[in-house]
């Protein structure tokens, strides 16, 4: 009986012992964007506002962009233990970003990522001042590059509504982009980026705490599905339904 005891008393100890998860540093290593921002370029000059999101119990980021003329664009951030990376999904009207992941770098994140016929590489970091993205471009497979441009985030100096519009892109109105439209009749599941991206946000109290991120990818055609949990994160391809 003794020894039976004790076997359940370390199983508890074990049960309790068990980390939570997401809650390594690496797993918070982009904390520091969390929040609303204007997005300023090197000259001062207005470029839009950011908004970034901590759901799926501290596993996900989302970012919702609205640029000074209209542009739009959804991001889903998350932590990859297995390849100890950092990725990112991004899609706006007429724009994806593809296969984008970064390293940590003491208090930043550099990624890489190609869109359209273009490479890119941005780092993510942070000063006295608060956040800043700096970013460059290259057309020629990487040979050279475009001339580091340096966005600063500041508080924003007044509200900004993110929520999304009932407005639907004409890059992303032909049939096949609006497939899944059904599925918006559930209340956690919304339109963003003008009708190019489903995004659902499961709450922790739903029991199922996690993020899908959802959109059509013109070139590849089919869609291409996000999905961040506490238990893992996977990424689905599937065929126009």
């Amino acid at each position: 009986m003794l020894s039976l005891m004790r076997l359940a008393f370390f199983l508890c100890l074990s049960l309790f012992a068990q980390p939570k998860p997401c809650s390594t540093p690496a797993h918070h290593a982009a904390d520091f964007l969390l929040g609303d921002w204007e997005v300023r370029d090197s000259k001062d000059r207005m470029m839009g506002w950011s908004r970034f999101e901590s759901h799926a119990e501290g596993c996900a980021i989302v970012e919702h962009w609205r640029g000074v003329r209209g542009g739009e664009g959804t991001g889903l951030f998350f932590y990859n233990p297995a390849a100890k990376l950092w990725k990112r999904e991004y899609v706006g009207p007429g724009f994806i970003e593809r296969n984008a992941k970064a390293t940590i770098e003491g208090q930043a994140l550099a990624f890489t990522a190609t869109a359209d016929k273009a490479q890119m590489k941005y780092r993510y970091d942070k000063d006295a001042q608060g956040p800043f993205l700096i970013d460059q471009e290259s057309t020629d497979g990487g040979q050279t590059w475009s001339p580091p441009e340096r966005r600063s985030m500041r508080p924003p100096s007044a509200p900004k509504n993110f929520e999304p519009k009932n407005e639907i892109a004409p890059q992303c109105s032909a049939t096949e982009f609006r497939q899944y439209d059904a599925r918006l009749s559930a209340p956690e599941i919304k339109t963003y980026s003008k009708g190019c991206v489903l995004l659902e946000i499961q709450s922790p109290g739903s029991g199922r705490s996690s993020v899908t991120m959802s959109y059509y990818d013109p070139v590849e055609k089919r869609w291409i599905e996000q999905r961040v949990s506490p238990s893992g994160n996977q990424r689905l391809n599937g065929p126009v339904p």
